[in-house]
Parts: structure tokens; C-alpha cells; sequence
């Protein structure tokens, strides 16, 4: 079984893979990075969407070997994995995901908790981000200025041009939602909107933390996957 992983605005995957590797046991945990993010720094970003899906399904195509997978995206990561969930079956060329999990984000047409974020200056932004707690650790201010500020920035601008598909475009596959109980960005009721998104089950899934659960406590992150992944797997074969 592996898990690709979709880190969040201004983040990469690898961040999220590196946390929960360890705890996963036999899950091969694989970060999918977007252009400008993690190990991919130094390639330029894509301010577009189209050119992003294509991205995406290439890299997932290089770590599918046939066996079973999952897909995992956080804040907007959560997005990127539907648009992958949804290219990959598009594509029909490789197996769909055994289960699409999406964390700490609202559904696709619902708009956003607050005031937009890429509407605050730098200063505000960088306040929001380190009360939320993710802020990159040991960044001192010319990292925070020179590469951090400009890839979240990049990331959600990203976010905001983003459009729902036409029709919802539910997946055939099963769609697990986490959201932390006390992140000011996403709440149960409009997280409940995610259920449109999927044919199939549908899973949510409030957890203790804000809005890094995922990564705050990657124990417990661990323990609910590995559950969601043995349900989907055990549904499928039945």
C-alpha cells in the first residue's frame, strides 16, 4: 500500500510524508510536490491549473506500480487530490485510489471561513499563519521573507482562482474528510459539503487540533488512516 501526500499552501508534500513515515509501518508514504515546493525548489511554479492537474497525474504515474494506493491532501492539498482523484480516472490507464482523504479544508464551492487571506499584507499574513502554527520551523525573517512568503503567496493565489468542475464531478471512489475541531478555517457543518464529491462512502472525521492536526500529532493522524485505509480496502473486496 502506498500514500501520496499534498501539502498545504506555502508547504510541500514532503513535510507531511516525513511526519507520518514513521508511524505508518508498512504504508510507503510518497510526497507529491508541486513545482517551487520542496524538493522541486528550484523549478518555477505553475500559476494555472491545467498545467498543475498534468503535473500531478505524471507524478503519480511514476510511483503507481499497481498496487493498492491512497491519496492524501492537506488544506490545499486537499484540493489537489481531488483534481488528481479525478484526472487518474479520466486517464483509465492506471488504478483508481483505494480512498481519497482530504483535511482541513472546506469543499470546493464553498468559500473560504473569514476574510480572504491573500488580501492581507505581509505582516498580517505572517501573524494568521503562526497563530494557525505553520509557520516553517527554525525560519528566521529573511527565509520567511525571500522563500516562504512568496511560494504561500503563489499557493494562495492558486487557491483563489480555483473553480468547482461543472456537475460536482463525484468520485467512484471513497472520500474520507478530516477537519481539527478547533480550526478557525473550516467547520464541521460546511466540511459536511464534501459528501457531493464522492459516489461512493463518504467519511467525516472531526479530530483534537487546529488547523495542522495532521502534522501536530502525526500518532494519532497515523491511527485514523490506517482505519480508514483497512475499511476502504475490506469494502472494495467484498
Amino acid at each position: 500500500m502506498k500514500l501520496l501526500c499534498l501539502g498545504h499552501a506555502g508547504g510541500s508534500g514532503s513535510r507531511l510524508s516525513r511526519a507520518l513515515a514513521r508511524k505508518l509501518g508498512r504504508v510507503g508514504v510518497v510526497a507529491l510536490d508541486l513545482p517551487g515546493r520542496g524538493r522541486r525548489w528550484r523549478e518555477p511554479t505553475h500559476a494555472r491549473w491545467p498545467g498543475l492537474r498534468r503535473d500531478l497525474l505524471e507524478q503519480a504515474r511514476q510511483h503507481l506500480d499497481g498496487e493498492p494506493y491512497a491519496v492524501l491532501g492537506h488544506s490545499l492539498g486537499a484540493l489537489l487530490a481531488y483534481e488528481l482523484a479525478i484526472a487518474l480516472d479520466a486517464a483509465g490507464t492506471v488504478r483508481r485510489p483505494e480512498i481519497v482523504v482530504a483535511a482541513a479544508r472546506h469543499p470546493p464551492h464553498a468559500p473560504p471561513a473569514g476574510p480572504p487571506l491573500a488580501d492581507l499584507d505581509d505582516e498580517q499574513l505572517l501573524g494568521v499563519i503562526g497563530q494557525l502554527g505553520g509557520l516553517p520551523e527554525r525560519a528566521g525573517g529573511t527565509l520567511l521573507r525571500q522563500q516562504f512568503l512568496p511560494a504561500l503567496r503563489a499557493d494562495l493565489a492558486l487557491a483563489a482562482s480555483y473553480r468547482a468542475p461543472s456537475g460536482r464531478h463525484p468520485l467512484s471512489v471513497p472520500l474520507a474528510v478530516l477537519i481539527g475541531r478547533s480550526d478557525p478555517l473550516t467547520t464541521e457543518p460546511v466540511a459536511a459539503g464534501w459528501r457531493e464529491y464522492t459516489r461512493s462512502t463518504f467519511t467525516l472525521r472531526p479530530m483534537d487540533g487546529g488547523h495542522f492536526f495532521l502534522t501536530d500529532d502525526p500518532g494519532a493522524t497515523a491511527a485514523v488512516l490506517g482505519e480508514l485505509l483497512t475499511v476502504a480496502i475490506t469494502e472494495r473486496d467484498r
